[in-house]
């Protein structure tokens, strides 16, 4: 979770949140507030949405954040199935 600061920044952290289908936020929209998305997808046009937790940096720490990424990962896997997807992320 490095704060991204240009435009080649912007371009490695793309290509981690692709490859690793999971997106951090910590504190970069709204002060005091992380967040983690994975995506939802299905078997025609990839993805469809994301889902997401979010919390108040008082509530999730960094580590909360990072133990949490499996579960949203496998919730978002559940619905990409149901929708057709075939792939695990």
């Amino acid at each position: 979770m490095i704060p991204i600061t240009d435009a080649a920044q912007l371009n490695k952290g793309t290509k981690i949140i692709r490859r690793d289908s999971i997106a951090f936020d910590d504190g970069d929209y709204s002060l005091g507030i992380r967040s983690a998305a994975a995506p939802v997808k299905n078997g025609a046009i990839g993805v469809l949405v994301t889902i997401s937790f979010s919390g108040t940096e008082v509530r999730i720490s960094k580590p909360k954040l990072i133990q949490l990424v499996p579960t949203l990962k496998n919730c978002a896997l559940k619905i990409s199935q149901s929708l057709g997807y075939k792939s695990e992320y």
